[in-house]
Formats: C-alpha cells, sequence, structure tokens
C-alpha cells in the first residue's frame, strides 16, 4: 500500500523533488459583462502574477521518500467594485494552477496549500482582513458546481482606515485550476444577493 502526504510552505526552499522548479499558469477567471451590468459592478484590475512556492510529499510503502518540489505558479487576479451609500464593495476572483509532479498522487496538488480565509481574501482582493468570526455557511453554484460560501464579520484595514465588513470567501477546483472568490464590503450593507450572481457569473 502506497500512502501520499503533501505538507505546503507558503515560500520557496531547496530541494530534490526535481531538477528545476515545476512551471504552471492558470487560465484566467473573470465575471461575465452581463452580470456585471446587473450587479452594479466594475472591473477595476485584471493581473497576472508570477509567485514561488514549495512543498513536500512524503511517500510511504515498500520504499520511502520525501522529496521537495519548487513551484513557480502564474495566477490571475479580477478584482471588481461598486461604490454603495455605506461604503466600497469589492469582488475578486483569483485561479491558480495545481500541480502534479508523481504519479504516485491520486490528484492533483494546490502548491499554496491551506490557506486560512484571511489569507484567501488578501490573495484574491489585495485587502487585509482581521478579527474574522464565522457566521454562516450557504450552498452557491459556482462554475456549474455547488460549493460553500463562508460568511464571516471583520475589520477591513484599507486606505489607511479600518472599517467594520462582511466577508465572503468560496473556491472550487476547475479542470486545473484553483478558484477563489471573494467579498468584502460594508457590514451594515446588504449584499449577500449581488455576490452571489456574481458567483454564478464566473466565467473560465
Amino acid at each position: 500500500m502506497l500512502v501520499v502526504v503533501v505538507s505546503t510552505a507558503g515560500c520557496s526552499g531547496g530541494g530534490s523533488g526535481s531538477d528545476g522548479p515545476i512551471v504552471a499558469e492558470a487560465s484566467p477567471a473573470t465575471v461575465g459583462g452581463d452580470v456585471l451590468s446587473e450587479t452594479g459592478y466594475e472591473r477595476v484590475s485584471s493581473t497576472n502574477e508570477t509567485l514561488n512556492t514549495s512543498f513536500t510529499l512524503s511517500i510511504q510503502g515498500d520504499v520511502e521518500a520525501q522529496p521537495t518540489f519548487e513551484v513557480t505558479a502564474t495566477v490571475h487576479r479580477a478584482v471588481y467594485r461598486r461604490s454603495l451609500p455605506e461604503g466600497r464593495a469589492t469582488f475578486a476572483v483569483l485561479s491558480a494552477p495545481t500541480v502534479k509532479p508523481s504519479e504516485a498522487l491520486a490528484s492533483r496538488v494546490d502548491p499554496f496549500g491551506d490557506r486560512t480565509a484571511a489569507a484567501l481574501v488578501a490573495n484574491a482582493t489585495g485587502h487585509a482582513v482581521s478579527g474574522l468570526e464565522h457566521r454562516e455557511n450557504r450552498t452557491v453554484t459556482m462554475l456549474g458546481n455547488e460549493t460553500t460560501l463562508r460568511l464571516f464579520e471583520g475589520t477591513v484595514a484599507r486606505d489607511g482606515e479600518e472599517a467594520a465588513a462582511t466577508v465572503a470567501v468560496a473556491t472550487v477546483r476547475d479542470g486545473t485550476d484553483e478558484i477563489t472568490a471573494a467579498a468584502v464590503y460594508p457590514r451594515s450593507a446588504d449584499e449577500r444577493a449581488a455576490v452571489e450572481r456574481l458567483l454564478a457569473g464566473i466565467e473560465h
């Protein structure tokens, strides 16, 4: 019996899993124009970013090994905003590639590993959020698949100020990419329906 355990790291490190880094690039994930018009959101940026990370496979069986693989991954980020009477609302979609460095793996690996909700939101929206308290989970549709939308209350820091915010985050695997959608909006605003419509309107 072969057992494979994956542990990931947030930054690059030396390793012996391959002669060079695994290079992977995600396909863009965006919100359709009709849905943007319907919800009142506008795209403010669409960027690619190349990141370096590493992960280690712990392979247990007839032969035990712990190879470390370095990954150079290009992620795509699309950010949308709209102005509300209560303040600014942000919605973002981040697509990151998964990799399969070994045939011993039954599935592909997210090279960035398990991330907290705050880290997912920061990576997608660029906003620093803190003090997150989980409020509820909702089942939503994203890229044709049902997934869990996690809702939190917390604080967002932007433009040199802090404000009470509702934070929403959902992830889904689509093809070989890991898609994260995140929303940050004023806690006093009722933006849930718009967020769920944006989620349903993601294209990849």
